[in-house]
């Protein structure tokens, strides 16, 4: 058993021991032990509040999404006062020549609208200056009546027309006749009608129309 032990080692005997001692339960617990020992370097790092300050940040690190809201606001102050206006700058380069516009729809030219160019229903009353003028005499039991319908100022009598009316301007029959419906020999905007009584004595009355046409 003398000598020195710096130079014993182990032989094949004590390494089967030692491997028939080991479990996959030993294996684990060592494993557990060692990483207890040395977790604190695995930890999450706590930050103390109010311990970063302007040598921790790093330059570029703060950006406008990582500022709120309202701190933006306040950084925008007030509007300020609007200054002069500027010198007038030089006038630029004359800009490209735009492409050419769809060409335009050719000017008529004195009666060139014929029969044949018009659409059907084309030509209304409004195209016309067609318009109409209506007078009403009194209803009542005398005998005779005339009445005179005006055109407008502008239009003149194309066509007229003489009714034989009651209270409510139905048109009755057999109490009076028409004696005249036609232009007044007075103007070329009147139309004038006039009647008679023809039996008894009911009450009638007379509607006469103008038709009237832009002069």
């Amino acid at each position: 058993m003398g000598g020195s032990c710096a130079g014993w080692h182990a032989g094949p005997m004590l390494t089967n021991a030692i491997t028939r001692r080991l479990s996959f339960a030993n294996v684990m617990s060592a494993l557990a032990l060692f990483v207890a020992l040395g977790g604190a370097s695995y930890a999450a790092i706590k930050v103390p509040s109010n311990s970063v300050g302007t040598k921790q940040i790093r330059n570029r690190a703060i950006t406008t999404r990582k500022l709120d809201r309202r701190l933006l606001t306040s950084l925008r102050g007030t509007r300020g006062v609007t200054g002069p206006q500027g010198a007038q700058g030089a006038q630029g380069l004359p800009g490209a020549k735009g492409d050419a516009g769809p060409a335009g729809a050719a000017a008529l030219g004195d009666g060139a609208v014929t029969t044949s160019k018009l659409a059907d229903a084309s030509v209304t009353p409004a195209k016309l200056g067609l318009t109409t003028a209506l007078a009403t005499s009194a209803v009542d039991t005398n005998a005779n009546k005339a009445e005179l319908a005006t055109c407008p100022p502008g239009t003149s009598i194309i066509s007229g027309a003489v009714e034989i009316v009651d209270q409510q301007h139905h048109l009755i029959n057999g109490v009076a006749a028409i004696s005249y419906s036609g232009p007044a020999t007075i103007s070329p905007q009147y139309w004038e009608g006039a009647a008679y009584r023809t039996t008894g004595s009911a009450a009638y009355g007379l509607d006469v129309i103008a038709f009237c046409m832009a002069s």
